[in-house]
């Protein structure tokens, strides 16, 4: 009688383990299933660089070195905006070189709570020096803040 039981209690055992070796194999390819499909889906993904910009100048030495991969579609600036300039909520920008060739340029810039974030085509910025220039709007009045000066190398 006893191995009548243990052979039935061995028997639902192996099926048990079966089935769910069998569940485990299913749920394994759906998961190998949707890393591919995210992996496909992060290779369509915008490349994007980000960061952070002070007022600084090259001539002292003093400039940020931004390395942007070349792959960068995007690259997200976010200019901190010194403290006189707090009060105000609506910004222009313009991008130059150093030599005065304007690269980009944009009105009605809105800030953040310490910053002002400016988004660009990561085709726009070649290696080479940079002038970022902003000024806080008062009405028909232009404030200038101080410049952001980078160097980008790629």
């Amino acid at each position: 009688m006893w191995a009548g039981v243990s052979t039935a209690l061995i028997a639902t055992g192996v099926v048990f383990l079966s089935l769910s070796y069998l569940d485990l194999r299913r749920h394994t390819t759906d998961l190998e299933s949707r890393a591919a499909e995210l992996r496909q889906n992060l290779a369509q993904l915008p490349a994007m660089a980000t960061f952070v910009l002070r007022p600084q100048t090259l001539r002292s030495g003093a400039g940020e070195r931004l390395q942007i991969p070349a792959e960068t579609k995007w690259v997200v600036f976010k200019a901190e905006i010194p403290p006189f300039a707090s009060g105000y909520s609506i910004f222009t920008g313009a991008l130059s070189t150093p030599e005065g060739r304007q690269i980009w340029s944009q009105t009605g810039l809105s800030r953040t709570e310490s910053s002002i974030e400016i988004d660009l085509p990561g085709s726009v910025l070649k290696p080479g020096d940079y002038v970022l220039v902003l000024n806080a709007a008062d009405g028909a009045r232009q404030i200038p803040l101080p410049a952001y000066e980078f160097r980008v190398d790629r």
